[in-house]
């Protein structure tokens, strides 16, 4: 976790989360990529874009959601449904972005590369969030190079590489 984090603020630019974690802390097969628990698990299955694989609960034992053992808090499905159960912004239906996805309005381009920029070569964070980290952020869209991996959005130069599913990165929600 970065500097500063604060666990108890769902809205710490310095928090960091997994997209997925893995049971038991064994990530030797895709089968064990999981959510921290079934709320996770159902807002994983209705919202990842690409396909649910990281989306289900442990059989037996739990999800390690951070096994780097680098701060990762809880997976980015866990902290949305916190989002949104708080009712941020007097909205409950925030939402991870993605590249299926559309921004309000609709550009008809894939909501990552409009994210990443407004026109001015700044990010499109609404100003409600604060301060946004230089650097990575998840979206809900699974890579084309694995069901491992995960689209990222990048604040620093621009670009959407994907990410390990596990691996700790920052998050920030789209309506």
């Amino acid at each position: 976790m970065g500097s500063g984090g604060n666990a108890a603020d769902l809205h710490d630019v310095d928090n960091r989360y997994s997209w997925a974690g893995c049971c038991n802390g064994d990530c030797s097969t895709l089968a064990n990529l999981c959510q921290p628990n079934a709320a996770a698990a159902a807002t994983c299955t209705a919202h990842a874009d690409g396909g649910p694989t990281g989306c289900s609960v442990c059989g037996s034992g739990t999800c390690n959601v951070d096994v780097f053992a680098v701060g990762a808090l809880t997976t980015v499905w866990d902290w949305l449904n916190g989002v949104n159960a708080a009712s941020f912004a007097a909205h409950a239906d925030w939402r991870l972005p993605s590249e299926g996805g559309h921004n309000s309005p609709a550009t008809g381009t894939n909501e990552l590369e409009t994210i990443l920029n407004c026109g001015f070569g700044s990010p499109c964070i609404d100003p409600i969030f604060g301060p946004t980290a230089s650097g990575f952020y998840w979206s809900a869209s699974t890579s084309t190079t694995g069901p491992g991996n995960a689209w990222l959005v990048n604040f620093f130069n621009g670009d959407a590489p994907d990410g390990v599913k596990v691996t700790s990165i920052d998050v920030r929600a789209v309506r």
